[in-house]
């Protein structure tokens, strides 16, 4: 993907089999509750909440997902002692610079290397 400008953007249609509980949660990260809830308190209106189901260590649970369009999410899993929360993605995303960078001027061309994700970012002059 080396030199050419990504435009993937991960989907409902990507997330589907993870919210249904079909699949594993990929890449998943246990992380205390207390650090779970701020950082959707922090970042949650660029979250989009969904409630569904998980699987996690071969079991089927219901769970509220906070999902961002990166193929990542915070979760909170119930589980009858005390619930399970971390974090997922779909990739661990690698950047890579794609042409016309031009860093100085907030301008942030890329995609991942993994799994081409856009992850073009300008932060403006």
């Amino acid at each position: 993907m080396t030199g050419i400008i990504a435009t993937k953007k991960y989907s409902g249609k990507d997330i589907e089999p993870i919210i249904k509980g079909d699949v594993e949660l990929p890449n998943f990260e246990r992380m205390n509750i207390d650090l779970v809830v701020r950082n959707i308190a922090a970042v949650g209106h660029s979250l989009e909440p969904h409630w569904g189901y998980s699987k996690h260590n071969g079991r089927k649970a219901w769970t509220q997902y906070f999902l961002s369009n990166d193929g990542s999410g915070y979760v909170l899993i119930w589980h009858n002692v005390a619930p399970i929360t971390g974090r997922f993605w779909m990739c661990k995303h690698e950047p890579v610079d794609d042409p016309g960078a031009n860093h100085s001027r907030g301008w942030h061309p890329a995609h991942c290397r993994l799994c081409g994700l856009d992850m073009t970012t300008d932060s403006g002059d």
